[in-house]
């Protein structure tokens, strides 16, 4: 019997692949600003379902290999195939290999993902770029690029941009979970999300213009704090204390 606390997150899962399908089908018909929106709606759906698992216990194995699969569609195949038959399809086989990049990229992300989670435990961290991340930063240029520059293609742009969301999804830099929401006092967490709640409300007043800018300084923000991080002197660890018996 399915419990019920599945059904809610699951079927926000489905409505991610579909939306993830519903991009490529708009992709081939040359509707790619369509496209790039419902990536963007389908990464909302894939936030709401972990939040909604979370909320209601409804999280198992199953859902976290039944999102995965859905991810891989929605932020791996629907980007790329949107990219290449937009931005780079006049590359040749060199656009078709670069456009296949951050798909390679994301199902190994997923797969890295799935085989270290340990149960359903909560973290501020991920390690590398997540992947509804790396297809709302390619679907957010290509946004840009529609509404600023008329459609018109800037490849050496896009390339570096397709290379930079696949190098960083594989990558080990921690890039931040999605607050909590919580407004307890003395939370962190709390500044964090609100400060989610005004970036979200610029970026729906301006759309094509704000949310490209918005995706670039939340890489550069975490990028910025992985290399504060590595050049910080490691602080020496004491020596334990072990008494002769131990010894």
């Amino acid at each position: 019997m399915i419990r019920k606390q599945l059904v809610a997150p699951n079927l926000f899962t489905i409505f991610n692949l579909f939306l993830g399908f519903l991009a490529i089908v708009f992709s081939t018909q040359g509707r790619f600003s369509a496209a790039a929106w419902l990536i963007i709606i389908a990464a909302v759906c894939d936030v709401l379902d972990g939040k909604i698992a979370r909320a209601t216990r409804g999280y198992s194995n199953f859902g976290v290999e039944f999102d995965s699969l859905a991810d891989v569609v929605s932020f791996g195949v629907a980007p790329a195939i949107m990219i290449y038959l937009a931005q780079l399809q006049h590359l040749g086989v060199f656009g078709l290999v670069i456009s296949f990049t951050p798909l390679a990229a994301g199902a190994i992300r997923l797969a890295r993902f799935n085989t270290h989670v340990s149960g359903f435990t909560k973290s501020r961290f991920f390690e590398g770029m997540p992947i509804p991340a790396g297809a709302t930063l390619l679907c957010s240029y290509l946004l840009f690029s529609y509404h600023n520059l008329d459609g018109m293609r800037v490849p050496g742009v896009t390339v570096a941009l397709v290379f930079m969301a696949a190098v960083l999804m594989v990558s080990t830099v921690e890039f931040d979970a999605m607050p909590y929401f919580s407004f307890r006092r003395g939370r962190k967490n709390t500044v964090l999300m609100l400060l989610v709640v005004a970036s979200t409300i610029v970026i729906l007043k301006y759309p094509g213009v704000m949310m490209f800018p918005m995706a670039m300084l939340y890489i550069f923000v975490q990028l910025s704090r992985a290399v504060i991080n590595h050049l910080r002197p490691e602080e020496d660890e004491p020596l334990p204390d072990v008494s002769i018996s131990e010894q």
